[in-house]
């Protein structure tokens, strides 16, 4: 069965519209809208742009993760954000903040990625059934985002340059609120001086092992380990 996030509220009862969509009159289709409930439909009939769908029942979707999960991932070169974004909304991460660290190059980019990154979010919750978009903001700096990370949550900051404390160890048993921040570097990775400054406020360095992970390896490591222990992964 087709289905399509709607950017407007959605309700029983209630018709929806359906932009540049390959379906039919007829066709039953999906509908989300990023609420956290999932509607189902027929196709009644073409509208200017599209299709017309008459919502006929809904139901509230079991699709997402109870750890809410947040990425600060310095920003990368290339397309490698594509990627980051794509993978770690079908592994359920709630918002991802990308962070102007010392070591990203550029220092500044058009807004359009920000939409597109958000798009390829839609995209990615479309094929993975989510019902929650998670949302994509503007960039922060390394020190902004730090300071305003939620003190009660586990923080945690991967880092080549940690040699004691392995992620396994470090790990609880129990999740405490249910929250996690990650702050992930860019190529090259984070410096001496935004790991004081990270420490500082609350955030656990911690060794993936003895092989290095490209940037965008660690954030889907990460994601799928704390799915697992915590969340709805397995």
């Amino acid at each position: 069965m087709h289905r399509f996030y709607i950017e407007e509220r959605l309700g029983v009862g209630v018709k929806a519209e359906i932009k540049g969509a390959e379906v039919r009159p007829g066709d039953q289709v999906v509908l989300f809208d990023g609420s956290g409930m999932e509607f189902e439909g027929r196709i009644n009939g073409f509208s200017k742009d599209g299709v017309t769908v008459d919502i006929t029942e809904g139901s509230e979707g079991d699709t997402e993760s109870p750890v809410e999960i947040i990425l600060g991932q310095g920003i990368p070169k290339s397309d490698k954000m594509d990627l980051i974004v794509q993978k770690s909304t079908e592994l359920g991460v709630s918002k991802i903040v990308p962070i102007y660290s010392e070591r990203v190059v550029p220092k500044s980019f058009s807004s359009n990625k920000i939409e597109r990154w958000q798009r390829i979010a839609v995209e990615a919750c479309k094929q993975s059934g989510r019902v929650k978009v998670p949302v994509i903001s503007e960039p922060v700096s390394f020190d902004l985002f730090v300071k305003d990370a939620e003190p009660s949550s586990l923080k945690l900051i991967p880092w080549e340059g940690e040699k004691e404390r392995c992620l396994k160890k470090i790990l609880p048993v129990v999740l405490g609120n249910s929250k996690v921040i990650f702050i992930i570097g860019p190529e090259g990775g984070l410096t001496n001086s935004e790991i004081v400054i990270a420490k500082e406020y609350g955030f656990i360095p911690v060794s993936l092992g003895r092989r290095i992970l490209r940037t965008e390896t660690v954030p889907l490591a990460l994601l799928s380990i704390v799915q697992y222990l915590y969340g709805d992964l397995g």
